[in-house]
């Protein structure tokens, strides 16, 4: 079935991790006990024959029932279970999946994790992956995907920034302040901020250059100028007065996050509930950052 559905004996290799050598031997094995051809081969692709479309089908078919059977005995205690891969941005798994997950960990025994944390876009299907969190519009029409919440940025400094600076109080005052810049080779940085209908693009500069979210947040506590970081980032560091959130009306905004997982009704029940979980906790969370302490 593997490949078949993926039109090619090295692909399906990959996905099944098996050598090609003995997928070609057990499907060879399967055409002669048949008497049939049920894939025709090519130097550039694999299809399949009439009757391998029928066998495929109804084989199909089978495997679905029988899956379904053995899960509905070995979930009939209704616990979560199994082994569920998952794969998210860094920052988002660190900030916002890994209190979740621990959570769900310590609630079930019999769930298992494996949780790869990368800012590169995976294919999902291909690279094995039960569940998904990515940020932007998802463009795999193949995946379910699930709107959990916006991803802003905001705009904040140290209390002893803002005291010996002062604080803009419009963007265009942004050209006047030490800012942060994050990820080089920056040239000229242009910050957007949206308010309601209003956006403006604002050019920064600073001394510092950095490449990742967590060193901006270590700079702007230490006073090094204005960072422009994820509203999640930040919300504690805002709550407890070590960070001072700056043109509170204004976002930059990132995008929304989104979960995303293949479409299969027979899914385990342990993606079943990292998917609830997930859902449960992060879709429509409030903005906790502009209602604390502000200036400007």
């Amino acid at each position: 079935m593997g490949v078949a559905r993926e039109r090619s004996f090295t692909r399906a290799a990959k996905a099944m991790s098996t050598p090609k050598s003995t997928l070609s031997k057990r499907v060879g094995a399967l055409e002669a006990r048949l008497g049939l051809r049920l894939l025709q081969r090519s130097t550039r692709a694999v299809q399949v024959t009439d009757a391998g479309r029928v066998l495929l089908e109804r084989a199909g078919r089978l495997l679905a029932d029988l899956e379904d059977a053995e899960r509905a005995v070995v979930d009939r205690d209704g616990a979560p279970r199994g082994l569920v891969r998952l794969t998210a941005p860094a920052l988002v798994t660190e900030r916002l999946l890994g209190p979740i997950l621990l959570d769900l960990l310590g609630q079930w025994p019999s769930l298992s994790l494996n949780v790869v944390s990368t800012d590169r876009v995976v294919d999902v299907i291909e690279e094995g992956f039960d569940v998904a969190v990515r940020t932007g519009s998802p463009a795999d029409s193949s995946l379910i995907a699930r709107k959990l919440r916006p991803w802003n940025n905001v705009l904040c400094a140290s209390p002893e920034y803002v005291a010996r600076r002062g604080a803009p109080r419009e963007p265009e005052d942004l050209r006047e302040h030490a800012c942060i810049v994050f990820k080089p080779p920056a040239i000229d940085p242009v910050w957007s901020l949206r308010r309601g209908r209003r956006t403006a693009s604002v050019p920064v500069r600073g001394r510092l250059t950095v490449s990742t979210q967590e060193l901006a947040l270590d700079a702007a506590g230490a006073g090094l100028g204005i960072a422009n970081l994820a509203e999640f980032l930040v919300e504690e560091d805002v709550r407890r007065g070590a960070l001072v959130s700056l043109l509170p009306r204004w976002t930059v905004p990132r995008g929304d996050l989104y979960l995303l997982y293949p479409s299969n009704r027979y899914m385990g029940s342990g993606a079943r509930a990292v998917i609830d979980a997930l859902t449960k906790r992060l879709t429509n969370r409030g903005r906790s950052p502009a209602g604390q302490s502000r200036a400007g």
